[in-house]
């Protein structure tokens, strides 16, 4: 019981995680956009978010499976999820380098939804 309860808070700390890393990276993905190519660009980036999440869902669909080998195992899910969380660290310390710091132009264009 103590180990689904620690899946079901881990995938709900994900989950929230996961909803401000996508408005974070289409905002971020769409500033520089001239207005009237937003719904190419809204075309093009929304596609990619649907490919990572199933390339991410695979990945750890594919490390949890080695705990099938092993009834009553959890070792498949806790490998899954550890590697998860340290690729989602490399790829954050990675934004963090090349997200440039400050405020846009007071005359930059804003981003409407």
């Amino acid at each position: 019981m103590e180990t689904i309860l620690l899946l079901v808070a881990g995938v709900s700390i994900t989950a929230l995680g996961l909803g401000s890393a996508f408005v974070a990276s289409t905002t971020t993905a769409m500033s520089p956009v001239q207005p009237l190519e937003l719904g190419v660009a809204s075309g093009i980036i929304n596609p990619f978010h649907e490919l990572g999440a199933a390339l991410g869902v695979a990945t750890i669909s594919v490390i949890a499976a080695g705990s099938l080998a092993q009834p009553q195992s959890s070792t498949g899910f806790v490998s899954a999820y550890a590697t998860a969380a340290f690729v989602a660290l490399g790829v954050a310390v990675i934004a963090a380098l090349l997200v440039p710091a400050g405020r846009p132009a007071a005359d930059a264009p804003r981003f409407a939804h």
